[in-house]
């Protein structure tokens, strides 16, 4: 069992029937505590959100693990765990998260939702700038400062070309760092937008950017075919690969370019390939060429 899904059914044991936005919030503030990061979490309509969180309930509903009585938002679905299915089951923590656990339920049980939400919120507001909640922090004078220098410092962010790949890191941390980078459009330069990752294949990454706020694109045109990277990486010619790359592709990619600076205007933008560091990726070398080909570009930097 993932350690991540041993602490929410940890979590699901000991309260009852938590709201799923409830839920989330502990998760939230437990992360705060421990010294393991097990979710991630991004601002989201309803605050601090996780989309693996909310993946691994799913899966353990499909487990007939957890049940889900759904509402029409998170604060009216509530989550319960079917005991019979995890009897015998260890669900005991390292030492300083059953800490972090302790802390959060104890905090829990002096918070209803409400409470909870306003908690967070405060706590972190950063990750409240997006929720559609605000509105009840209307004669919070200096929490609507907060938030203003949240987005203010959101809006300030260097209005560049961005590359960012997203091995290594969770669908959460990667949506993070494109709202807080204030990117509007993600443009997908794999040749296919497949992963053994789920949650970074085509489909469920474009929903998971569109509840984010953030246009999704995927250029195909500009990737490099799997037979090409299967013959020359396999033998570490990364950058014989690169000067086929350079020579081949970029120079058919003109069009690219010019649609990429149309959007550009509008907003920084970023394009998305696998590799964690942005040398061994093409994603680098087209953004390169993005920058010499057409005026309309003048920075660029690798998340």
């Amino acid at each position: 069992m993932l350690y991540r899904r041993k602490v929410l059914l940890r979590f699901l044991k000991e309260l009852h029937e938590p709201t799923t936005l409830r839920l989330q919030k502990l998760l939230f503030l437990y992360r705060g505590y421990c010294s393991r990061e097990c979710y991630d979490f991004f601002p989201n309509k309803y605050g601090c959100y996780s989309l693996v969180l909310h993946n691994d309930r799913k899966f353990y509903e499909r487990q007939g693990t957890v049940t889900v009585v759904a509402g029409s938002t998170p604060i009216e679905s509530r989550v319960s765990l079917c005991g019979s299915n995890v009897e015998g089951t260890d669900l005991s923590l390292k030492p300083d998260d059953e800490i972090a656990f302790s802390k959060v339920i104890a905090l829990s049980g002096c918070m209803d939702d409400a409470s909870l939400i306003d908690y967070t919120y405060h706590l972190k507001p950063q990750y409240a700038y997006r929720s559609c909640l605000l509105s009840r922090f209307t004669d919070d004078v200096e929490f609507a400062n907060q938030i203003f220098k949240v987005k203010e410092k959101i809006c300030s962010m260097p209005h560049c070309l961005y590359t960012i790949g997203y091995e290594g890191v969770s669908i959460d941390t990667f949506i993070k760092k494109l709202l807080f980078h204030n990117i509007r459009t993600l443009v997908d330069v794999r040749k296919n937008a497949f992963s053994m990752r789920p949650e970074f294949c085509k489909g469920a990454l474009s929903k998971a950017l569109d509840d984010a706020g953030i246009r999704y694109l995927h250029h195909p045109e500009v990737g490099i075919a799997s037979a090409k990277r299967n013959e020359l990486l396999p033998d570490n010619r990364r950058e014989e690969l690169f000067e086929w790359y350079e020579r081949d592709t970029l120079p058919a990619c003109r069009p690219f370019v010019d649609s990429m600076s149309d959007i550009f205007k509008t907003g920084s933008l970023a394009f998305m390939c696998y590799e964690r560091n942005p040398l061994e990726c093409h994603r680098s070398h087209l953004a390169t060429y993005c920058l010499e080909v057409n005026p309309g570009f003048w920075m660029i930097k690798h998340l």
